[in-house]
């Protein structure tokens, strides 16, 4: 699978867990008590540099083929990167359920997938160029 493809079907599957099943409120309050610290450590084990079993699932599972990434501290970085706006998503999402207009699943999605295509297919417009 590549690797958009896989974290695109794990944060569907993840967000509809965390935000909607019978232990929404028990990761709330994860959520909420979070530094980036224990962020780190959840999805990278007690030391970042240690291999993980989600880490070497990674590695054997998602094909990498295609990405101009061919080294381990790529994958890594790519990783955290999305893994990052992740939690920053569902912080939103936390910090805004009581808010005039509540956060919801789908906004929380939509920003994702957002991410996702930036990511894969960069901001900028086909017409525009950069020096």
């Amino acid at each position: 699978m590549t690797f958009f493809a896989a974290v695109t079907e794990f944060f569907d599957v993840t967000i509809d867990r965390l935000l909607q099943s019978d232990d929404a409120q028990f990761y709330s309050n994860v959520f909420a008590n979070m530094s980036f610290k224990s962020a780190s450590h959840s999805a990278f084990g007690e030391a970042v540099h240690r291999p993980t079993d989600a880490k070497h699932y990674l590695e054997e599972h998602i094909d990498f083929a295609g990405l101009k990434i061919n080294t381990t501290p790529q994958k890594q970085l790519l990783f955290r990167t999305v893994m990052g706006g992740f939690a920053q998503s569902l912080g939103y999402h936390y910090n805004h359920l009581d808010g005039e207009q509540p956060d919801t699943v789908a906004d929380v999605k939509k920003r994702m997938a957002w991410l996702l295509d930036w990511l894969q297919n960069g901001v900028l417009l086909k017409e525009d160029t950069h020096a």
